[in-house]
This record gives C-alpha cells, sequence and structure tokens, in this order.
C-alpha cells in the first residue's frame, strides 16, 4: 500500500539563501575575536521579504558584528507564490570550511510548516556561535528553503496533516458504504477495495496521532 500520497507529484520548489560570511577570528587579526559578516540572498519561486506585506525584497543579510558565544536573530516572511500548498523545509548545505559547522548552527523554529497558496510565514533565523569558536579565517554556507508539495498519511482522511479523533468520526461514518451509498467516502476507503470496513477503522486507529 502507497504510504504516503501527494496533492501533486514530486515538484519540489527551492530558494537558496547563499550565506557569504567573512569570520575573522584569528588573534593575531582580531585579539578579541570579534566576527563580521554579511550574507546574500538568491530566490526561486519563493519570496523571501522584510516586511509581512512583502514590499520590501530581501536581497542580502547583515547579521552585525559578532562574538564566540553571541545569538543574533533575524526575522524575515517567506511568501509562498505557488498555486499549491508548501511545506517549508529548511536545511543548511555547502559549509566553506567544512570545519565551519562545527562552532556555527543556524536554526528556524518554523522548519516544516505548511504555507497556503499566496500566503506569508514568518520566520526567524537565529545564527549561534560557540564560544569555542577557533582557528577560522573565512568561511560561507548557503541555506536552502524548499517549498515541498504537501503529502498526507493515506488514513488522514480530512487532509489536514495529522491522523486524529476527526479521522476516525469519517470512516465511522462511512461506516459499511459503498460507491453509491450516500454515507459512501471514498478518502476512507483506505485499502481500495470498494467498501468501508473494519479493515479501514484498524488502519486509521493504527495511525491514531501520526502527523503528515
Amino acid at each position: 500500500m502507497e504510504e504516503l500520497k501527494s496533492s501533486k507529484s514530486n515538484q519540489t520548489i527551492t530558494l537558496i539563501l547563499t550565506t557569504l560570511l567573512t569570520l575573522l577570528l584569528s588573534q593575531t587579526i582580531l585579539p578579541h575575536g570579534i566576527i563580521k559578516n554579511a550574507s546574500a540572498i538568491t530566490t526561486n519561486n519563493l519570496g523571501v521579504y522584510w516586511d509581512q506585506n512583502c514590499t520590501k525584497l530581501a536581497t542580502s543579510i547583515n547579521w552585525g558584528v559578532l562574538s564566540p558565544g553571541d545569538n543574533k536573530s533575524i526575522t524575515l516572511y517567506i511568501r509562498n507564490e505557488d498555486n499549491a500548498n508548501l511545506k517549508l523545509t529548511i536545511t543548511i548545505i555547502n559549509w566553506n570550511p567544512e570545519k565551519a559547522k562545527q562552532y556555527l548552527t543556524l536554526s528556524c523554529k518554523q522548519n516544516n510548516t505548511l504555507i497556503e497558496p499566496q500566503k506569508t510565514l514568518k520566520i526567524q533565523l537565529t545564527l549561534q556561535v560557540k564560544q569555542d569558536t577557533k582557528d577560522i579565517k573565512d568561511f560561507s554556507f548557503d541555506i536552502a528553503f524548499e517549498g515541498k508539495n504537501q503529502t498526507f498519511l493515506p488514513t488522514d482522511i480530512n487532509k489536514d496533516g495529522r491522523v486524529d479523533l476527526i479521522d476516525i468520526v469519517l470512516v465511522a461514518a462511512a461506516y459499511g458504504s459503498k460507491p453509491g451509498d450516500p454515507n459512501w467516502n471514498e478518502d476512507a476507503d483506505i485499502d481500495k477495495n470498494g467498501i468501508i470496513d473494519i479493515i479501514d477503522v484498524s488502519l486509521v486507529a493504527r495511525d491514531y496521532g501520526k502527523t503528515s
């Protein structure tokens, strides 16, 4: 049985946020370990803006001046400019040098959030610099924002991203029905055998609490 089904094909919309930061951490250059940096943004099908009205396009980020042990947060607004629901997936790629990722962490609590078509999501990126950062002069990394088509578990009958009581109620309401019956619900026929039976109920119960 197919584990997941998608509202569209395996289309993936990707936004690459290229972060180019200069890390001057050598004790001979900056004895106090201050980090100077800047970031550049490129977009592809997902809009990145500084304001919730999406009038100020974000084309670059300046993280300001940071020292080892500091945290800095930046607020951005991501607009889904596609015509389908997209799940925002954020990954960090292309570390240069590779060891830089041992000392720097970029996080976002809004990762894996669903964005509806033409809707805007407020996100906060937080860059953390470890206290023991050392032996790095220059570095860069990319942040990949992927707008993936939302997929649903077959047992998520109402397609809200979670198998819960509503799905139990829906399969129960269609129990015993066949195509043509007034209470027939094709989505509740999990095993696609043409009848809503105990197998369908048990499958929904098995996945209860799971999320897409």
